[in-house]
């Protein structure tokens, strides 16, 4: 039995199945819990362990605001993280930023954000092998699991009412070939074009999926890539960034709005914050030709995770997710530890890693090693 503190019995909660502690074992389904770990654990799944500083932050936080702050209180704290996680990425300022329970929930705020394009949406997912596996439901507008962040019994599979009845369709372009090598991104892209092609009649509109920084660290389609898609496409398509590994630059960020892409990314896994949080960052341009909150989504988000003036945010219910607020604070603070970071430092220690990973692992074993990916493509800031 584990005598846990107030914060790691809060960050617990809010969220789906996946967040509960099994009694015996003091443990997720991961295997990992949010308070501090003698193992530095860093997962490209949702397996990482939170650090003694950043559990003292939560600490602090929970004792500000009590265990069961009013919806007013957390409105305030999420607004605060808006404007610091602008900060630390140099967002600019007319840009939404949606929280969610977890990577997961974050594709009903892509297809909240498409609604009403075009007669349903035809969702294009790139690798869904290498991204969460809930991903696959939810990206069709579908529950993905027992139950959501509001306590809410769900069934996995299941429409969520107002996105995923009929209006999702959703095919699945394969980032590796039959022998596990990465396809090269005119091919990726080749693909989408011609699946963009092939619902041209039907009238539907085409959410596509970039992925920047995979679980084995790839990036496709390329931004000249995406570029020639949006040339021969227009406004027939938009793209939403699955980055929620968090292993991405500042820049990349910035190269992505640029482009009206949403952008996702998630609080654990290499920002090092408890599991489960995340965010969106979407583009005003989606604000302003956004249709009310499919009314699905009173089941999965509470009124402050979407920013103030959202059409519909008025139907989700106005309380609080002292949980989630908590993984959130604790997953900002270390963005903005890390972000303090030099580039020059960032790449010492990657490269550092690097050598050391080959000195004690490859070297050491029969296994076949990998061709990485080029120096920094994939390194955060």
């Amino acid at each position: 039995m584990h005598e846990d503190s107030a914060a790691t019995v809060a960050m617990t909660k809010g969220g789906d199945a996946r967040i509960l502690l099994d009694p015996a074992t003091g443990l997720n389904r991961y295997y990992s819990a949010p308070r501090p770990s003698s193992v530095l654990a860093y997962a490209s799944s949702t397996a990482n362990d939170i650090s003694p500083a950043a559990h003292e932050v939560a600490e602090r936080l929970i004792e500000a605001i009590g265990a069961t702050p009013s919806a007013v209180a957390y409105g305030e704290h999420l607004s605060r993280l808006r404007k610091r996680i602008r900060a630390a990425y140099a967002i600019p300022g007319d840009a939404d930023i949606v929280f969610a329970p977890s990577g997961t929930d974050l594709e009903y705020v892509a297809l909240a954000s498409v609604a009403g394009r075009g007669r349903g949406t035809h969702n294009i997912l790139l690798g869904a092998d290498e991204v969460g596996s809930g991903c696959i439901h939810s990206a069709f507008g579908r529950y993905f699991a027992e139950s959501t962040a509001l306590g809410i019994a769900t069934v996995a599979g299941t429409p969520v009412p107002g996105i995923g009845e009929t209006h999702v369709e959703m095919i699945d372009i394969p980032v590796r070939d039959d022998h596990g090598r990465a396809r090269p991104s005119s091919v990726i892209a080749d693909k989408m074009g011609a699946a963009i092609a092939g619902v041209r009649d039907e009238g539907r509109h085409v959410l596509i999926h970039v992925v920047h920084g995979s679980k084995t660290g790839l990036i496709l389609p390329s931004l000249d890539d995406i570029d020639r898609l949006r040339a021969a496409h227009g406004d027939r398509v938009s793209f939403v960034v699955d980055a929620c590994q968090a292993r991405i630059t500042s820049p990349a960020i910035a190269d992505y709005l640029a482009r009206d892409a949403i952008v996702f990314i998630t609080g654990s896994k290499f920002m090092g914050g408890p599991p489960f949080s995340g965010f969106a960052i979407v583009p005003a341009s989606f604000r302003a030709a956004a249709r009310p909150l499919p009314e699905g989504l009173a089941t999965v988000f509470r009124r402050a995770e979407w920013p103030e003036g959202w059409p519909g945010r008025e139907m989700l219910e106005d309380s609080a997710n002292p949980g989630l607020l908590l993984r959130l604070e604790a997953s900002i603070f270390e963005l903005e530890r890390f972000q303090a970071f030099s580039l020059e430092a960032v790449t010492r220690v990657i490269l550092s890693f690097h050598q050391a990973v080959r000195t004690e692992i490859i070297e050491k074993t029969p296994a076949t090693p990998r061709r990485a990916p080029s120096p920094g493509s994939c390194r955060p800031g």
